[in-house]
């Protein structure tokens, strides 16, 4: 499958630190690019509904306490979750003059990706919400779709820098458009190859990288994943995979 330079940089959103510096990471990309930005947030209709239930109770992230938890809560944490993400988007922007949107959408974040995204995107997340880090394993959101969006998806996370390095390739990279658009760019400045070789030893070489990133195809993450489904936990890269 061919695939095409992007033409448009969807940041998928949820207000968590993740994701916000996922949005930052595509508003640079978008704007070294002239691509369209577009910023997408989804309220899940399935808290309104656990939060409508009497003994619904919601636990502190960092705090542990446990505290009724009502519509009225969830409504209030809706509207403080859309205002960080309008602030991160206006910082992110930083006054540039980029073409770019925030759409609010409603139902499973999935299926409202895979409504939105168009194959010549390239879809830029989080590696994980607000449950999950660096040494634990993806994201179940993340995970599919990294298997089933129509386009490439980038993972980012809070802790990497944006620091230009090699885009590890598994195996012979093909020439492509989407190569040519990341390479000297804000991420990357060369394409490296690297070999086959098994998951655990993959994980292991790459553990100790800083700065560039590893490209997959869908079919080789998924064999990895089949293998060894945690590999991708101790890798402090950027992870790109494409259909």
């Amino acid at each position: 499958m061919k695939t095409e330079a992007p033409l448009r940089v969807v940041a998928l959103l949820d207000a968590s630190p993740s994701s916000l510096a996922a949005l930052t990471t595509a508003v640079t990309l978008a704007a070294s690019r002239d691509a369209e930005l577009l910023a997408l947030y989804v309220e899940e209709p399935e808290l309104a509904q656990c939060a409508a239930l009497p003994f619904t109770r919601e636990v502190g992230a960092s705090s542990g306490a446990i505290r009724p938890f009502s519509l009225a809560d969830m409504a209030r944490g809706q509207a403080c979750r859309l205002a960080r993400i309008r602030e991160a988007l206006r910082r992110a922007l930083g006054g540039r003059e980029l073409t770019h949107s925030l759409e609010i959408g409603r139902g499973s974040v999935v299926a409202e990706v895979l409504r939105l995204a168009r194959v010549a995107d390239l879809l830029v997340l989080g590696r994980a919400g607000l449950s999950a880090r660096w040494g634990r394993p993806l994201g179940s959101t993340c995970r599919r779709l990294l298997l089933e969006a129509p386009c490439a998806v980038l993972i980012w996370d809070e802790a990497l820098a944006m620091a230009p390095g090699a885009l590890r390739v598994l195996g012979a990279p093909a020439p492509s458009a989407l190569l040519d658009w990341l390479v000297a760019g804000p991420l990357f400045d060369r394409v490296e190859a690297l070999g086959p070789v098994p998951a655990r030893e993959l994980a292991c070489r790459l553990a100790g990288e800083r700065g560039g990133g590893v490209l997959l195809r869908r079919r080789q993450l998924a064999a990895l994943l089949a293998e060894e489904p945690d590999w991708l936990a101790p890798i402090r890269l950027p992870v790109l995979v494409i259909p």
